[in-house]
């Protein structure tokens, strides 16, 4: 279920947790980001096949672009260079954040 981050929040950590491997017949990426703000700043363009998307893996760690959100924002994944496959894959995303004023 989409969850939205709210107003001023600042995003301190994350842990991806893939449960099944995502596909593609081509070079596709995946970014994960807060629509906006800064659509790539926890996920840089990872390709579907890298070690951190695979099934059964849990990633986590600090975003590299951590900044404060300027409006309540829902997260944006977004894939580039080819298409996913039918069977896409499945993970869940958590975000740790702190509220800022």
């Amino acid at each position: 279920t989409a969850q939205t981050i709210p107003d001023n929040a600042i995003i301190i950590g994350f842990h991806l947790d893939v449960v099944t491997a995502f596909n593609s017949a081509g070079s596709a990426t995946i970014a994960i980001g807060p629509a906006t703000d800064d659509p790539d700043g926890i996920l840089a363009a990872t390709a579907f096949d890298n070690a951190a998307l695979v099934a059964a893996t849990q990633v986590g760690g600090i975003p590299a672009n951590s900044k404060k959100l300027t409006a309540a924002r829902s997260l944006l994944v977004t894939v580039a260079g080819a298409a996913l496959t039918s069977t896409f894959g499945k993970m869940y995303i958590y975000i740790q954040y702190i509220e800022g004023n």
